[in-house]
């Protein structure tokens, strides 16, 4: 398992967060951007650059939905150059922590874009499981809270 952690997205890093490249031409992931404009526009977003030592190797987003009372990963990318390394699974780890840490009994959720079997696969193994709703077109996944994502 690499080293990774997740730090705030400030003036001394952002420039770097969205030079990352998803490499899927935003088919499945919003480019960080995008992201970033998101978070700083709308109240609630957690953005988080994923680090490796001191190299920036992704970026992660959650954001507490109100409505639903849970949290919800909005977003989830690694650089093109670093997948398959185990990061994505580490970065959703420590964001699955510091929500529970937060807020222990508050469901968390994601939905993906259909044919993101590479990120379907990811979070069925730390423990999502597809609710059966679709939102925007997008899959909706809940984690199981029967199920502990440091267990995996």
């Amino acid at each position: 398992m690499p080293s990774v952690t997740l730090r705030p997205i400030a003036t001394h890093n952002w420039r770097e967060c969205i030079r990352l490249n998803a490499g899927d031409d935003g088919r499945f992931v919003a480019p960080n951007v995008v992201s970033l404009a998101q978070a700083w526009s709308e109240p609630g977003h957690v953005p988080r650059a994923i680090y490796s030592d001191e190299i920036m190797v992704g970026f992660v987003m959650w954001q507490h939905d109100v409505p639903e009372d849970a949290w919800v990963i909005v977003r989830l990318m690694t650089d093109l150059s670093k997948r398959r390394m185990g990061y994505a699974r580490a970065a959703t780890r420590i964001a699955i922590a510091e929500m529970k840490a937060s807020a222990p009994d508050r469901r968390i959720l994601l939905s993906l874009v259909p044919g993101n079997d590479d990120a379907a696969r990811l979070y069925e193994s730390i423990g999502f499981r597809p609710t059966g709703e679709v939102i925007d077109g997008e899959a909706v996944y809940m984690l199981d809270r029967s199920r502990s994502a440091d267990d995996r």
